[in-house]
């Protein structure tokens, strides 16, 4: 497998278009420290109980499955899973490059485009963009154009009713939006 291959003649310029594909590693690193940040500080591992021993320092099985559980009840959820790995496929590539975004009222008709370097993704229930999650909410199928084309006509979202709106704003005060003049 190649990421990227080719021999340029003249001066050019070279375009990554699509999802990065990162390493295992980087995948079990970035959603354990996703899962530990929203973890209480107060919640502590205890051992069960253990029965005198004769070697102090053996780890007894129970131990190893009290510890197996409690990797599975944190780890081994899909909507976290989800809401990770949308947020983490969508994060900037270069977010010190990121302008900062400017939050302005929706104009009343136009067009909004997605910011050139936006990053969409979506699942039955969520948005992502730019490493932010986002409920999605009914007669949101706008999404689809905004995503497929990179840009929307703000009456289609007018239609779809007020809370498809509170969306739109959100996305352009999070600067995954703006005008398209």
């Amino acid at each position: 497998r190649v990421a990227h291959w080719g021999i340029a003649r003249t001066s050019s310029l070279t375009y990554s278009i699509g999802y990065r594909a990162p390493g295992v590693a980087d995948i079990l690193g970035n959603f354990a420290d996703d899962v530990a940040a929203s973890i209480p500080e107060r919640l502590r591992y205890t051992d069960p109980e253990i029965n005198s021993q004769i070697h102090p320092a053996a780890i007894p099985h129970n131990v190893i499955s009290r510890l197996r559980q409690l990797l599975v009840d944190n780890l081994l959820d899909d909507v976290r899973i989800s809401d990770w790995f949308g947020r983490y496929m969508t994060e900037p590539k270069y977010p010190d490059l990121q302008p900062m975004p400017e939050s302005w009222p929706l104009p009343a008709k136009g067009i909004l485009a997605a910011s050139p370097d936006a990053r969409f993704a979506f699942t039955d229930t969520m948005l992502f963009a730019n490493g932010r999650s986002y409920a999605r909410c009914s007669g949101d199928q706008w999404i689809y154009e905004l995503i497929d084309k990179r840009r929307i006509n703000i009456k289609t979202v007018t239609t779809a009713g007020k809370p498809s709106l509170q969306l739109l704003q959100r996305l352009v005060d999070d600067g995954a939006l703006c005008c398209d003049d």
